[in-house]
């Protein structure tokens, strides 16, 4: 399964962490807004952030939305 999470604040970091943990699942760059919570973002992860509208639709299978709750509707519009 292909796996992407939006933020990289405290709970994107935590089903991020999730999902590299799962046999099976592969961890797709990570759209993020800001720079601040990606630096947070472990070297050993190997995942590129990308821009915060990057198209999801069909290059992955689950998506977590873990920014503020404000934004989710932008981001699932974009994507």
């Amino acid at each position: 399964m292909r796996a992407a999470v939006v933020g990289a604040g405290v709970f994107g970091r935590h089903h991020a962490t999730k999902y590299l943990r799962q046999p099976g699942v592969t961890l797709t760059p990570l759209p993020i807004r800001a720079l601040k919570p990606a630096a947070k973002l472990p070297r050993s992860w190997a995942v590129p952030p990308s821009p915060i509208g990057a198209k999801l639709l069909g290059r992955v299978d689950l998506v977590s939305i873990c920014s503020p709750a404000g934004t989710h509707a932008e981001i699932v519009a974009r994507s």
